[in-house]
């Protein structure tokens, strides 16, 4: 009788522990899902370090695949996050700065398949000389976990 009730107080235990772990677990933030696409950018002259002067054009293939098991439709757009290097100058607008166009300017994903588009970015020709951080915008990150990307431009004087 002592043998039974030794195994009932144990067996009761060991439940209530694997219960009060469940509980906690299932009370911690869940883990931060994994982005649903990727990101792969490809320029026709070293974007860093590279020979781009005031006035110039450059272009950069964005290669986006999907890891998502639908389809995604991701618009593209271009910021300047900001400019180093630059020292003190009046503040510009992206506008007097620099212009730039998508070929094509939304990216219609297959499941599991990946799309590209071309960026053109043509520099003002009184663009000031500095390291340029160039924001690609992706879209919604709601659906994919994807913001935006970044690239940084060395402009230098003609």
């Amino acid at each position: 009788m002592r043998w039974k009730f030794s195994l009932i107080i144990i067996t009761t235990a060991i439940l209530v522990t694997i219960i009060v772990v469940f509980f906690i677990r299932s009370a911690e933030p869940p883990g931060e899902a994994p982005p649903l696409i990727a990101v792969d950018m490809k320029s026709s002259m070293p974007l860093r370090g590279g020979n781009i002067t005031q006035g110039m054009a450059f272009t950069v293939n964005i290669t986006i695949s999907s890891f998502a098991d639908k389809e995604l439709t991701i618009p593209l757009g271009l910021s300047l996050e900001g400019l180093a290097d630059v020292g003190w100058m009046p503040p510009l607008t992206a506008e007097e700065v620099f212009s730039s166009v998508f070929e094509p300017e939304t990216l219609i994903l297959q499941p599991h398949g990946s799309s590209s588009s071309l960026l053109t970015v043509n520099l003002a020709e009184d663009a000031p000389l500095g390291a340029y951080v160039f924001y690609i915008e992706l879209g919604d990150s709601q659906e994919t976990r994807v913001a935006r990307t970044s690239f940084i431009v060395d402009v230098n004087s003609k």
